[in-house]
């Protein structure tokens, strides 16, 4: 899995997948200080809200598919799915009752990001970044570390602002972070 915040400019409040009622583990809900009035919260996702994660990537330019996969893919449900099945967390961010951002944290310590278009240049991408390195240092892992490829400006931006460590080889750009602490050892995260 790879990082997606491709750079644009937000359209106010354009529709986005419409979220579940009953969709989210209400633990994790958060409301999320951004560039603009709108209101947003971030909560754990579910396999109830597979369709409304599934209609996020429906909405993906093609450019925005391959800068998230480093190539050209179609998401099924069932990816949706196993992700949030296999996944430390995956993260949802809503407003109105939409969907309009993802992120994946996986067992290994990589995560993945993903905003709609209409929602980007907001500060949701960087808000999801801080809560995985949250989740990621809670679960006792001592790095994260994304893929994306260099053109994705903004991802690497949100990168470089939280302390990651970036490289670049070949057509691949990568970060990574080193927890400083976690639960195991009671030391804070980088960026608390």
């Amino acid at each position: 899995t790879f990082s997606n915040w491709s750079h644009a400019h937000p359209h106010a409040l354009e529709s986005g997948p419409t979220v579940p009622q009953n969709g989210y583990q209400d633990d994790l809900s958060r409301s999320v200080p951004l560039r603009s009035d709108m209101g947003v919260s971030i909560r754990r996702a579910t396999v109830e809200c597979a369709q409304a994660i599934l209609e996020l990537y429906s909405s993906l330019s093609l450019e925005d598919v391959y800068t998230r996969f480093l190539g050209f893919h179609k998401v099924t449900q069932e990816e949706v799915v196993h992700t949030i099945e296999s996944c430390i967390s995956v993260l949802v961010a809503e407003s109105d009752g939409k969907l309009i951002a993802e992120a994946s944290l996986h067992p290994d310590g990589e995560f993945s990001i993903v905003v709609h278009p209409s929602y980007r240049s907001l500060g949701i991408g960087a808000h999801l970044v801080r809560r995985i390195i949250e989740t990621a240092s809670q679960s006792g892992l001592r790095e994260v570390h994304f893929h994306t490829l260099p053109s994705n400006l903004p991802m690497l931006r949100i990168g470089e602002r939280l302390g990651f460590s970036l490289s670049f080889l070949g057509g691949e750009a990568s970060g990574s972070l080193f927890l400083e602490g976690s639960r195991q050892t009671g030391v804070r995260t980088a960026t608390q």
